[in-house]
């Protein structure tokens, strides 16, 4: 007997048709996009360590009040990352409103369609203010969160949307497990925040030396305001090692039921100790651009990995399924 047969009254006692997976043209235009915002997060940087953020002048949308820039190496890396920032943000808006209305039963996929949109529309807003108008450092470090947070909910629909979903239900978290995985997000956050603001203050110039200040040297003989930032930075390095060995340590207790949150907890603790040496290399090489850009790629990815741990924590049924191909 088909549905249609069943009188109106009926049909609304039965349980919902099972939901589709998602459509492949979907799942590959979210990677494409994921992919494409992972290189604007990162041009950004480059926009940053190479001085061009204002390669185009106090002028926005413009450059320098025109459409091409200059034929400067500031002003064509400026112009660069304001042209692909515009084309990602057309990616970005054409995956949420097609995430929406495939997926629009999943919460979590409507959920993070609407958090990396409106995060890259603040994002872009900030930028564009930190051009108009000079902005403290404390707030232009601010704009590495928000780029961060938009590509933390890309990542996650892309990869929710590419996962099989399982028919076995899975076992609820203790609420201990939950709460540390949701620390572990901010603590990453704060000293990723922190790092940004070493970087714009330039206060790694206070400490030039690794893992102490100079040869024999824990404190510089006439340390200042900078050298306490970067200060607080490695000190933060250390506790970060520490509270992600933990999270490692506390997800034993669902290794069985949760193996995906379980792994993901191993790749996180393992990308920490590859950003901690991408770090050391940052300073030994006086801040080249090829460290940069190696520890911002680092952060980037950690930051996604962290985040889909929390996605799990409120999808249970994501945890057990496994990536289809």
């Amino acid at each position: 007997m088909s549905v249609r047969s069943v009188p109106a009254g009926a049909r609304a006692m039965l349980p919902p048709p099972a939901d589709r997976p998602p459509s492949a043209p979907l799942k590959w235009f979210a990677l494409v996009t994921l992919v494409c915002l992972y290189g604007v997060v990162v041009l950004g940087f480059l926009d940053t360590a190479t001085g061009s953020a204002l390669g185009c002048g106090r002028s926005f949308p413009l450059c320098d009040g025109r459409f091409f820039p200059a034929p400067t190496l500031t002003s064509i890396i400026e112009w660069t990352h304001r042209v692909a920032s515009a084309f990602v943000g057309v990616l970005v808006a054409v995956l949420a409103v097609w995430a929406w209305l495939e997926r629009r039963r999943s919460g979590a996929i409507r959920a993070l369609a609407a958090v990396g949109l409106g995060f890259l529309v603040v994002e872009s807003a900030v930028g564009a203010l930190a051009v108009l108008a000079p902005e403290p450092d404390a707030v232009v470090a601010v704009h590495l969160g928000i780029a961060l947070t938009s590509f933390g909910a890309v990542a996650c629909l892309t990869m929710l949307l590419w996962q099989a979903p399982s028919s076995a239900p899975a076992a609820a978290l203790p609420p201990g497990v939950t709460r540390y995985v949701w620390l572990a997000l901010v603590v990453l956050y704060a000293v990723i925040y922190w790092g940004a603001y070493v970087a714009q203050t330039q206060a790694w110039s206070a400490c030039p030396g690794w893992p102490l200040c100079r040869a024999g040297e824990l404190i510089p003989p006439h340390a200042t305001g900078l050298w306490l930032i970067d200060a607080i930075h490695r000190l933060a390095a250390i506790g970060i090692l520490v509270v992600y060995a933990g999270l490692v340590r506390t997800l034993r207790a669902v290794k069985a039921t949760r193996r995906v949150l379980y792994r993901m907890g191993h790749v996180a603790l393992g990308l920490i100790f590859v950003m901690a040496a991408s770090g050391a290399y940052l300073v030994l090489s006086r801040d080249s651009l090829v460290s940069t850009l190696i520890h911002v790629g680092l952060v980037t990815i950690l930051f996604a990995v962290v985040s889909y741990m929390c996605v799990l924590t409120v999808t249970p049924a994501a945890s057990t399924a496994q990536v289809s191909a």
